[in-house]
């Protein structure tokens, strides 16, 4: 039987097992489970029954779960067509150009250098000041620590042990980004940044900003990066060591390479598709896109701008274009694995969007916009540089591909990992799963166009009579990009618990502040707000809406 028999066959079995499974026998044992008495089964699942009952109908769940099984299905087939490119004789040929040991090397700096930014601006010791019932959804890497017998739980309260587990992983991330021994330093790196943005996400929520860089690193720590750009070149060569010809263009550099732009590209196309998935092209609409947009500029961010706020009362077609470019953009994005073309183009629409989101959100993705280098097709700059500095572009000319690297198209090693890169991406985004560091890329996916929002502020009155926004990053820099808010909406939650967190939190600010404030310069109380405004009814409205809600505390002196 040919491979392509094998291949359609297993997609006709998968595709009648579906609707076998996903179409019949699923919805009947969801209509089982639904209509059943939660006290015939076991505590933990009688209330979790409970819970689903009270929260949606029968029907919600089963067209839930057929939705989401059709999509996965879609997925699947997705991912049967990708394997059976890259299992093409000339697939390599035609997509997979060969690149030199600096370039893979030149990539490695500047994804472990993002990285390094990242850590270095974060202060993971004043996370040991967060209340601990703020901690949830820590992912298995971190579940895996707790559960362990070794003291997981003192090492995230100890400011120390969390000072210097944050200055070790700047260290290897240092070493990483100079190539200094990178066999050890990228996957080492790799892990120790794992484990840091575990523990700052478990007391905010699953944020993507470092997320991609992490992936790219995970697969640099499986390539040749430290054979060009490197410390450990420049050491090879001092000793004598034979090196690889640092001009010479290989497919044993060109895989890896593409490795990446798929570690980059997956997750923008997962983005796209999550939104329409979940939207469709609703996702797109007008009211939507303002809604996204107000919510982020009227919620505590990072940043202040208000240029969302001044374009309000543009016209719908404004923000329909930006949701439909958002959404081909996204998606598009693929094409750089095919298109040479699109390695030009895209990258720098892309940088557009991001500064974009930047001016509209107050979101700064800013490694996605460096990490953009990595797809651009830099042989135009080349180019440009050899007409007006012929001998110094010399130095950088590649040579051509030579006929004894056509051997490297023989091994399966590198598709091989491109298809389990591919199969890990495509299978996080079929099943929704958002466990760090794994992510189905879902954020902004669910749309609103009811023209109200819901939006909270924090507000401290100090010593002095005077009252303005809460300086929450200040005193608890672990929650800088304004990750508070989440344990803020839980003070306006029904249940009393996620209520008396708030609360907890509130109080552990203001005695942060408090600590290192001057003598009459402390926090009298603080007050955590609610608003909502109908924008599309009141679009002129100065305060952007009512207060609705309040939740204040008293801090005692």
């Amino acid at each position: 039987m040919s491979r392509t028999s094998r291949a359609w066959r297993w997609v006709a079995a998968s595709l009648l097992a579906w609707l076998v499974l996903g179409e019949w026998l699923a919805p009947a044992l969801i209509a089982w489970l639904y209509g059943a008495e939660p006290s015939s089964f076991a505590e933990p699942l009688a209330r979790a029954l409970a819970r689903a009952q009270a929260r949606h109908s029968l029907a919600y769940y089963q067209g839930s779960w057929r939705e989401d099984g059709r999509w996965a299905v879609l997925a699947l087939l997705g991912y049967q067509a990708l394997a059976r490119a890259t299992r093409a004789p000339g697939f390599a040929a035609r997509f997979v150009p060969p690149a030199r040991p600096g370039t893979l090397g030149a990539m490695r700096a500047l994804v472990a250098s993002v990285l390094l930014a990242s850590t270095l601006w974060e202060h993971l010791p004043s996370s040991a000041l967060l209340p601990r019932g703020m901690i949830h959804g820590e992912g298995p890497v971190l579940a895996l620590l707790y559960a362990l017998p070794i003291g997981f739980e003192r090492f995230v309260a100890s400011p120390f042990a969390l000072g210097l587990f944050q200055s070790a992983t700047a260290l290897l991330l240092a070493c990483a980004a100079l190539g200094y021994r990178t066999r050890w330093s990228v996957p080492l790196a790799a892990l120790a940044y794992l484990l840091l943005g575990g523990i700052l996400r478990q007391y905010a929520w699953f944020y993507h900003t470092g997320l991609i860089p992490l992936y790219l690193l995970a697969v640099l720590s499986f390539t040749p990066c430290g054979d060009g750009c490197s410390l450990d070149r420049w050491l090879r060569s001092r000793r004598g060591e034979p090196l690889p010809d640092a001009r010479l263009a290989t497919l044993a550099y060109g895989w890896p390479r593409y490795l990446l732009w798929a570690a980059l590209a997956l997750p923008y196309v997962a983005a796209g598709l999550s939104k329409l998935r979940r939207g469709g092209l609703d996702w797109a609409n007008g009211e939507n896109l303002k809604s996204i947009l107000l919510i982020d500029t009227l919620n505590p961010m990072q940043f202040d701008w208000a240029v969302t706020l001044r374009l309000l009362q543009a016209p719908d077609a404004l923000f329909w274009a930006i949701g439909l470019a958002t959404l081909a953009g996204e998606i598009g994005y693929g094409l750089v694995l095919f298109s040479r073309r699109a390695r030009i183009v895209l990258p720098l629409i892309t940088v557009g969007m991001h500064l974009g989101i930047w001016l509209l959100q107050n979101v700064l993705f800013f490694d996605l916009i460096l990490l953009q280098g990595l797809v651009f097709d830099w042989s135009a700059a080349r180019g440009w540089l050899a007409a007006r500095a012929p001998q110094l572009a010399a130095r950088w000319r590649e040579a051509p591909a030579v006929a004894s690297d056509l051997a490297a198209t023989a091994s399966a090693r590198w598709p091989r990992r491109l298809r389990a890169l591919c199969a890990v991406l495509i299978a996080c985004w079929a099943i929704r799963i958002e466990e760090f560091p794994l992510t189905a890329m879902q954020m902004y996916s669910k749309p609103n166009l009811t023209g109200v929002v819901d939006w909270y502020a924090v507000v401290a009155t100090f010593e002095s009579g005077e009252t303005r926004r809460a300086p929450i990053e200040a005193a608890l820099p672990a929650l800088r990009d304004a990750r508070h808010r989440r344990v803020i909406r839980q003070g306006f939650d029904p249940d009393p618990e996620k209520r008396q967190l708030a609360r907890e939190f509130l109080a552990s600010f203001a005695r942060a502040y408090n600590a290192k404030a001057a003598p009459g310069a402390g926090i009298r109380s603080v007050e955590a707000q609610r608003w909502r405004w109908d924008y599309a009814r009141t679009p002129d409205d100065a305060r952007h809406g009512e207060l609705v809600e309040r939740l204040r505390i008293e801090i005692a002196q």
